[in-house]
């Protein structure tokens, strides 16, 4: 059983208030840069590529949680299903603050005793890495598959993959971190202790790549893009320079639709549609979730 005080009470009400505010600073300037007078350029949308993009959300967030469940139970195994589902949503209200949820585990080590938050981190900083891995993977292959001729665009991120999968699968056999990083025994007896987590993790952030960019095109879709491969390897593309791109606050706020409107400048869609299409997947794919976890989350410190 989870004991809490009154202080603790206090200060986990007071991290809700400044959690809220923050979500709300971010929602206030997301919808700010958007001109609504452009609003009548839409000539029609179609909801039921939106409906499907609100039910894809449960299979998105799926594999991330199902990525949760790894990394806990490689390190406590009696962690309580709503200790799990509080964890992750916390970490999700934290991820949005920061550029590409790389904070999530903020708010996830919240839920635990110190003498496992730094696991936690260590692991929860890996799933990223496995998703960011994908990200880089996939985007780069757009680019072959779409048939650019300059060498330049992706040789640098080609570079990059190879050196993030070395890092990614055999960081603990990196001898240069052995005098330089204070917690390389930790990791490397983690992930020596479980073989199979990283490439675990790394399929279902495969899984939830397919997912998430099926969304993108849906929404796409919603405000009259055609539903092709070529604009779903555009998808792969622009999540591609958006995880490059820098970023020091809230999550790429402005950044992935700038690129958006520079990747899916030759699809024939109106601008004021892309903008629309990309805002309305911040909406449903981050805005609800963070929402909802403010509501989830409760005082829960053991």
């Amino acid at each position: 059983m989870i004991k809490t005080n009154k202080n603790s009470g206090v200060n986990f009400k007071l991290v809700k208030i400044i959690l809220a505010i923050a979500v709300g600073v971010v929602c206030f300037y997301q919808i700010k840069k958007l001109n609504f007078n452009a609003i009548n350029t839409i000539t029609s949308i179609h909801y039921l590529p939106l409906l499907f993009v609100l039910i894809l959300v449960l299979p998105n967030y799926w594999t991330e949680y199902k990525k949760w469940e790894i990394i806990l139970r490689s390190v406590d195994r009696n962690v309580s299903v709503a200790t799990k589902i509080q964890s992750f949503f916390a970490g999700i209200i934290t991820g949005m603050i920061t550029p590409n949820m790389q904070g999530n585990f903020i708010g996830r080590i919240y839920y635990f005793p110190r003498k496992i938050r730094l696991s936690i981190t260590l692991l929860t900083l890996t799933a990223n890495l496995g998703q960011f891995c994908v990200t880089i993977i996939l985007g780069i292959g757009a680019l072959l598959l779409i048939g650019t001729n300059h060498m330049y665009v992706w040789l640098l991120p080609s570079l990059l993959v190879i050196i993030t999968l070395i890092f990614y699968f055999r960081f603990e056999n990196i001898t240069f971190f052995r005098e330089k990083v204070k917690w390389y025994k930790q990791i490397r007896e983690l992930l020596q202790q479980h073989r199979s987590l990283r490439p675990n993790i790394l399929l279902l952030s495969l899984i939830r790549h397919f997912i998430f960019s099926l969304q993108f095109l849906l929404a796409l879709h919603a405000f009259g893009a055609e539903m092709n491969w070529h604009t779903y390897c555009l998808i792969w593309e622009l999540y591609l320079w958006t995880t490059l791109s820098p970023s020091l606050i809230f999550g790429k706020l402005f950044v992935r639709e700038s690129i958006a409107l520079w990747v899916f400048a030759g699809i024939s869609l109106p601008e004021w549609n892309i903008v629309a299409a990309s805002f309305s997947i911040w909406v449903i794919n981050l805005l609800l979730p963070t929402l909802i976890g403010l509501f989830i989350c409760k005082n829960q410190i053991k």
